[in-house]
């Protein structure tokens, strides 16, 4: 991460954590996954294999992903990566193919580090029943509950 044009990176001004319940087909549901969201831009990026997310965010050991750019949080799965540090208050996000480190990573962003921890905080309380915004979105369906 030290090697990226960090002043490049699009900084995001309404930044979200949404969780979203994933349901397949005729298959046994996947409880709920997190996005990276922006109401203005959209997706931004998302841990595609973190299956029943809302269990883990419940848990009192739960750690937010975050780590500084010597040892950042990094995680990968069946050919996916997402790489997020932080430097100076502000919180680097990249994602990628990890089976094509050539093609670097078409998804790159930063936040303010206050308003990633928030976001964070907020899914936080909503897994354990103690949001005052009781609004989970359900991918595929348009509805809120």
């Amino acid at each position: 991460m030290e090697h990226a044009p960090l002043a490049d990176f699009p900084l995001i001004r309404d930044f979200e954590v949404l969780l979203e319940r994933y349901v397949r087909l005729q298959k046994a549901p996947l409880g709920y996954h997190v996005n990276f969201f922006s109401k203005t831009l959209g997706y931004l990026a998302d841990f595609p294999w973190w299956d029943h997310a809302e269990e883990d965010l419940r848990r009192d050991d739960f750690r937010i992903p975050l780590g500084d750019f010597l040892h950042p949080f990094n995680d990968v799965e069946q050919s996916w990566e997402i790489v997020i540090g932080e430097k100076d208050g502000l919180v680097y996000i990249l994602e990628g193919a990890f089976s094509k480190p050539h093609e670097g990573y078409p998804i790159w962003f930063k936040v303010y580090k206050d308003m990633y921890l928030g976001a964070w905080q907020r899914a936080i309380a909503l897994c354990k029943g103690k949001s005052t915004q009781p609004q989970i979105f359900l991918l595929g369906s348009g509805d809120s509950s």
